[in-house]
């Protein structure tokens, strides 16, 4: 043991400097590991912004969904005495989106699928409807029409009218009645009723008399001007035929275009002016 402790001295003496040397290093390289990381703790610290608080996301509207294009249910032509009656249906499968202005054109065909007319006119279409659109009485002269198509060219792009809701335009069951008038025309006599807030400008009556098997036995249609709020409206439409024979069922469609402003009424001051209780908003 002696021995070992003798030769351990020997040992440190003859190596003490490079034991020093080593020693010093060590430390320094301790240290410059901590003041690496005291500097960089510091850095994170004072450089980085402060933490900022949660967002909230308060009515961020979602993105415009894309548009379903609108459905052509079906297209026929009516005769009628020694005119023609058209009616087509289509559907909106958008349940948000709707459209102030939609062109329409029909094209009347013969035997051989020739053109033979085309009638043109510009509807609408709100979210989710299911709309006629109705051209009785089309002249075409000397050839028969054996069937109709319908092209759907809408003139803007969709929209979405929140603020408002649908009209309240409705008719009175109970005071609906089809019969022969003094003519012997076939005619319908009914009240339609608005019971919403709003005055419309146009208001639209289409009519649909529907036979076995759901054809569709005779159409008309008609248009209201300055349909109050709150008020009720007689309507007459005449046929030359009687085809009570062949009817079931008829619906009667009160519509009105809730995209066009111009479309709606407002009161206006005590008095009104020249007669008129109401103006265009």
């Amino acid at each position: 043991m002696r021995e070992f402790n003798i030769s351990f001295a020997l040992w440190y003496i003859k190596h003490r400097r490079l034991i020093d040397l080593t020693a010093v290093l060590f430390l320094i390289g301790v240290n410059i590991v901590i003041v690496i990381y005291i500097c960089t703790a510091a850095v994170n610290y004072f450089g980085s912004p402060p933490p900022s608080e949660p967002s909230i996301l308060v009515n961020i509207p979602p993105r415009t969904a894309v548009a379903k294009d609108l459905e052509i249910v079906r297209c026929e032509v009516l005769p009628s005495a020694n005119k023609y009656d058209l009616v087509a249906i289509i559907r909106n499968p958008n349940t948000t989106l709707g459209l102030q202005s939609l062109d329409y054109k029909f094209s009347l065909l013969d035997a051989e699928d020739k053109v033979i007319k085309e009638v043109t006119g510009t509807s609408y279409i709100l979210p989710s409807e299911t709309q006629y659109i109705i051209r009785p009485d089309i002249t075409v002269e000397d050839v028969k029409v054996e069937r109709a198509t319908l092209k759907l060219m809408p003139a803007e792009r969709w929209s979405s009218r929140d603020d408002l809701s649908a009209p309240s335009l409705s008719v009175l069951e109970d005071k609906k009645e089809l019969s022969l008038n003094p003519s012997d025309q076939l005619e319908l006599f009914a009240i339609v009723q608005n019971q919403g807030y709003y005055s419309f400008k146009d208001v639209e009556v289409k009519v649909v008399c529907w036979g076995q098997n759901d054809t569709i036995v005779a159409v008309n249609y008609t248009t209201l001007n300055n349909f109050y709020a709150n008020t009720q409206r007689e309507i007459r439409m005449r046929w030359p035929q009687d085809f009570r024979d062949k009817m079931q069922r008829i619906d009667i469609f009160i519509e009105t275009n809730i995209y066009n402003p111009d479309n709606f009424l407002e009161p206006l001051p005590e008095g009104g002016n020249g007669g008129e209780k109401y103006r265009n908003i």
